[in-house]
């Protein structure tokens, strides 16, 4: 007998396939391929319809595919979307079988699958409550290119899902020959590599750097302002994949709409201190990229210590070299632009005010540190009163942390009390029109980074999310689920160094300072008032949390630490509290729970035992 074929439809385009010989006789053909109905969003379900055959009485199999490959345990005719499908195209094969029959198979066509829209009611699939809609992006991350998702140093390290240069090279005691073992190691975290190892198609740095994007868009930030350092090599190399992945399209619809990237040229890079023709070319190129922003026609450009442009030696001076770049632009590239500057010292906004393309906002590099204790005491009332008085908007940069082993030097930040008195200021001081830009979402080596990471998951960035929902609302969003967020020190107040450093490091000095504490501090976001247990090491700590907000601190213990309530939230932080430990390390490790779900995944104590 000879074989028989069918044509189906795959993604709206006619193929021939053979079908399975499951039985003897006539083929069943698809005469309409399967379709995909339901809102394709995290959290969300999807339903498949069976299609349209040529024979009636079929029985039917269901496959859902990401991206082309199967999902395992996924074969119902329903599937609800998960985190892991965001950004990647879903479809379903059905199979039609009968009795008699040669079966059948057809693929629907493909829906892109999103993070929950901020435009609906429901909570995104990791918080605990619902972003707010906004129409122009004001909450904003700073994205430093050094330190992506994974990297190659000197042919070391790349596209694995194990080992890789930021533990060989900048976690390491002795990593870069040595070369940073007097303050035990560059870094004391890293990135979580979501979906390691990549796709290499177009490049497995581009997907890797993309993986960013997804998380970022899932934890309600806006947009990346992304850090230019140089003109080529690994950093700027960083820069366009990260534009290039926040401007994907897929079918000719954006893959991450509602996401934007601004180019922050840096006045202590190569860049932002060589010529101006040079900084004009390179700015020109990310802001022909379709992610960048604009208002109202005019291109977006921010900057980073913009009284260092040019390596001139004066505020005057670098205004004058940087409205060179932007006529430049202009008058070369087509481009207008609009300035948003983030001065070292706001005094410096006055010579770029009185330059020929004054800022539209205007900023300041962090409020004094990331100790509550001086932002608590520091008002940056002064040059937001100033840019508002100017008829510009302020920015203002907000840091979770600060802790630097190469300057041996940190902030008491006690957990996340310093973001969450960042976000206080935030919400006294600035208009409805200003700017927040959380900094950073990778900068590692000064670990004030939010991103999800080894030391602290995604849990500062969800606590930055609260805070910003609240500001962009201008009232704290609904709970909709209860959540706990734990942070602590996985050291003890005076652990054993047993990894041979020689240079330690202390608390930045000034007045105003925080005392260095050593507690665990538990937050809890709670629908109705619950029974909360905390057990640090072998004590155990148990009270009533109001409904809401709240917070509390209890004495660091060397051992685990595990948050219960009577509801059913349950979290155990993924490190442990050492009375002994590799290297010097005073960051804040982190982690949250919302309802039964642990967000761990990946998480561990990333620092030598």
């Amino acid at each position: 007998m000879p074989t028989i074929k069918s044509v189906v439809v795959v993604d709206g385009q006619a193929l021939t396939l053979t079908p399975s010989t499951g039985g003897a006789g006539e083929a069943i053909l698809n005469t309409s391929a399967p379709s995909i109905s339901g809102i394709p969003e995290t959290g969300r379900t999807l339903v498949a319809s069976t299609g349209e055959w040529s024979v009636t009485g079929l029985s039917f199999a269901y496959q859902w595919r990401r991206s082309g490959s199967l999902i395992a345990g996924a074969t119902a005719p329903s599937y609800e979307v998960a985190v892991a499908d965001e950004g990647r195209l879903i479809s379903v094969t059905v199979t039609a079988t009968r009795s008699g029959y040669s079966a059948g198979s057809a693929t629907s066509g493909s829906v892109l699958a999103e993070p929950p829209t901020v435009v609906l009611p429901e909570p995104t699939a990791t918080l605990w409550f619902r972003m707010p809609e906004y129409t122009s992006p004001r909450y904003w991350a700073h994205y430093f290119p050094p330190y992506p998702p994974s990297l190659v140093v000197n042919g070391s390290g790349g596209n694995t899902a194990g080992t890789n240069y930021y533990n060989t090279g900048y976690l390491a005691l002795n990593g870069e020959s040595g070369a940073h073992a007097a303050y035990g190691g560059l870094l004391r975290d890293m990135p979580i590599r979501q979906n390691a190892p990549w796709p290499t198609s177009p490049t497995w740095q581009y997907n890797a750097i993309r993986e960013d994007i997804v998380l970022a868009r899932r934890f309600g930030i806006h947009g990346f302002m992304c850090d230019i350092l140089g003109s080529s090599g690994n950093n700027w190399n960083v820069a366009e994949w990260m534009f290039d992945a926040a401007s994907e399209t897929i079918g000719g619809v954006r893959s991450f709409p509602g996401f934007y990237a601004i180019p922050m040229l840096d006045g202590n890079g190569g860049t932002g201190q060589g010529t101006s023709a040079n900084a004009a070319t390179a700015l020109n190129t990310l802001l022909s990229k379709a992610c960048a922003l604009r208002v109202e026609g005019d291109y977006v450009v921010s900057t980073y210590r913009p009284e260092n442009f040019g390596a001139l030696g004066s505020a005057a001076a670098a205004a004058g070299w940087w409205d060179d770049v932007i006529n430049r632009l202009r008058n070369t590239y087509g481009k207008n632009v609009r300035t948003w500057h983030c001065f070292g010292n706001p005094a410096n906004a006055t010579a770029f005010r009185n330059s020929a393309n004054p800022q539209e906002v205007t900023g300041r590099w962090g409020l004094g540190g990331a100790d509550p204790g001086i932002i608590s005491s520091t008002s940056a009332a002064s040059y937001i009163t100033q840019a508002h008085t100017a008829g510009e908007r302020a920015m203002l940069t907000i840091f979770r942390g600060w802790q630097r082993p190469k300057h041996r030097e940190f902030d008491e930040s006690k957990g996340t009390q310093a973001l969450r008195a960042a976000w206080a200021r935030m919400r006294a001081l600035a208009g409805p029109n200003d700017v927040a830009q959380v900094s950073s979402w990778n900068d590692y080596s000064e670990t004030h980074h939010i991103g999800v990471s080894a030391a602290t998951g995604g849990a500062y960035a969800a606590v930055s999310a609260w805070e910003a929902a609240k500001w962009l609302r201008g009232s704290a969003p609904q709970i909709v689920r209860d959540a706990v967020v734990v942070s602590s020190r996985a050291r003890t107040a005076s652990p054993t160094i047993t990894g041979g450093q020689t240079q330690f490091m202390a608390q930045r000095s000034g007045t105003g300072r925080s005392a260095v504490t050593h507690e665990v501090e538990v937050g809890t976001y709670l629908t109705m008032s619950d029974v909360v247990r905390v057990q640090i090491g072998s004590n155990v700590h148990t009270y009533t949390a109001p409904a809401g907000e709240y917070y509390v601190r209890f004495p660091i213990a060397a051992g685990a630490i595990k948050v219960t309530t009577d509801r059913g939230v349950e979290l155990t932080a993924p490190w442990a509290v050492r009375s002994s430990s590799g290297n010097d390390d005073w960051q804040y490790f982190a982690a949250y729970a919302v309802g039964s779900t642990q967000y761990t995944a990946g998480q561990s104590n990333p620092t030598p035992a």
